[in-house]
């Protein structure tokens, strides 16, 4: 599964940009996040898994790109007070 919806993730993570992240940590990221999808998916409640996936994977992503774009303000705080 991780195989046949790498193209997704790889097209999901092209949609972000991180000054100072490389597109291979963001792809990464949305393998994490699709390898989660694949763990809570329920085929007796969702019907379609790549409808499912799909929205999984953007918050995921979503959820990583805040929480790097949070820690590099912090880092510049830090350098800029020193």
């Amino acid at each position: 599964i991780l195989e046949k919806y790498k193209n997704m993730v790889r097209a999901k993570a092209k949609m972000y940009y991180l000054a100072g992240a490389d597109k291979d940590d963001l792809i990464q990221e949305g393998m994490i996040g699709l390898y989660k999808a694949i763990q809570v998916y329920d085929e007796t409640k969702n019907h379609n898994f790549s409808a499912f996936a799909s929205k999984r994977l953007k918050s995921f992503l979503d959820n990583s790109f805040n929480l790097f774009s949070k820690s590099l303000i912090l880092l510049f705080k830090t350098l800029e007070s020193l």
